[in-house]
């Protein structure tokens, strides 16, 4: 249906779609302009759109050169320097829609993958559940005669707790660390993902250790 491109997140835009525009909601009936109803809807499909997880590393370092930015041109301002044009070009405003659309696409997809940053006995609650449902599908894809999909095959607690440190070092923590040099209230969700990496590790220990005994 959708070419193998973003497969899961064009479904969630459809069905979104489709649930705003039933009569119960009536997306239209609030947003009465045909442009401004195209423009929001815009904004949703390319919202979704950007939380695929295949896009992560390029929209990550893109987002990194826009933080950095954004820091060194506000620290010109307050010492009554010279921007260079690079950084005025590089910067994020937000009084630029685009600049706008360009955050919101970010931070909807560090919530997307941001369960690391919840408390650690509802973040380990969520992740074992999510394991639960990827081991479900190698045994469907099994059953069917598909190729199993084996890195979703849950093996043992110390496999968990190593895939969920990488997850959370490696994909949460980058994508919350530039949030929060933009916005002040995202670093508590900053906090929350490096102590849940030590409480991870101190878990996949005990489970090591259980292992050998």
């Amino acid at each position: 249906m959708y070419y193998d491109r973003s497969i899961l997140e064009n479904m969630h835009t459809s069905k979104l779609l489709k649930i705003l525009r039933s009569p119960e909601i009536n997306l239209a009936e609030h947003f009465p302009n045909p442009a401004k109803n195209a423009e929001f809807r815009e904004m949703i499909a390319s919202v979704i759109l950007a939380t695929d997880i295949t896009k992560h590393n390029k929209k990550l370092i893109k987002l990194t050169e826009n933080v950095k930015a954004t820091l060194e041109y506000k620290k010109l301002i307050a010492n009554n320097q010279e921007v260079p044009r690079e950084i005025e070009q590089k910067r994020l405003c937000l009084d630029n829609p685009t600049h706008k659309k360009r955050i919101v696409k970010n931070m909807v997809h560090a919530c997307d993958i941001g369960n690391p940053a919840q408390a650690y006995d509802l973040y380990v609650y969520w992740s074992a559940r999510v394991t639960q449902e990827f081991d479900n599908q190698t045994k469907a894809e099994y059953k069917r005669g598909v190729e199993v999909t084996s890195y979703m095959k849950y093996k043992n607690s110390q496999g968990f707790y190593e895939a969920q440190i990488s997850f959370a070092r490696n994909l949460a923590l980058p994508l919350w660390e530039q949030i929060g040099l933009l916005f002040e209230g995202a670093r508590e969700a900053v906090e929350n993902v490096n102590v849940n990496i030590k409480k991870l590790e101190e878990d996949k220990a005990k489970a090591q250790a259980q292992a050998r005994a």
